[in-house]
């Protein structure tokens, strides 16, 4: 039997943000309808383990484990990417610890640092709520999300081109 597809699934259990919440315990649990053989491994990309069992009740799907990706960060660790997010907007310390065993990740939110250059990723970006109920959303956050997308793409784009680049085309 060929070995299962590793899939990381970064989930945070959030009242707040309960939409978010649901939306991977949903994608968790579909994954239990397809055959045995084709269900993929998950490892789950959270910060305890409270919030994963909460996951593993509510889904029943067999093929899953969790990880912590946040480390711990030492005062002066923490000082420098303080420092180096207000002048340069990113962590000179990666705040992030994942071993890159994994297929493919999903991403939502900000966790581009978390993998490597080259590893295969599913960006998720809910549902564009700012696009089409803006009035929901203070100036900032609009501007927020805005920046975000932009990032998203264009580290995309320039991730591309290095691979083409490497691989000679």
């Amino acid at each position: 039997m060929a070995s299962r597809r590793k899939i990381a699934l970064i989930y945070q259990y959030d009242e707040n943000w309960i939409g978010g919440t649901y939306y991977i315990q949903n994608l968790v649990s579909a994954l239990n309808v397809i055959s045995d053989e084709k269900k993929p491994h998950l490892i789950i990309l959270c910060q305890d383990d409270i919030q994963y069992n909460k996951l593993v009740e509510s889904t029943s799907y067999p093929y899953i484990e969790s990880r912590n990706i946040w480390k711990k960060l030492s005062i002066p660790e923490r000082i420098i990417n303080k420092f180096s997010n207000t002048f340069f907007s990113s962590n000179l310390i990666n705040p992030y610890h994942v071993s890159n065993d994994v297929d493919m990740v999903v991403l939502q939110g900000d966790f581009n640092e978390a993998f490597k250059p080259d590893q295969k990723r599913l960006y998720w970006i809910p549902d564009f709520q700012e696009r089409y109920l803006p009035e929901f959303f203070t100036k900032e956050d609009l501007l927020s999300r805005e920046k975000y997308q932009d990032r998203i793409a264009e580290q995309e784009i320039y991730r591309i081109q290095q691979l083409c680049y490497s691989r000679g085309f």
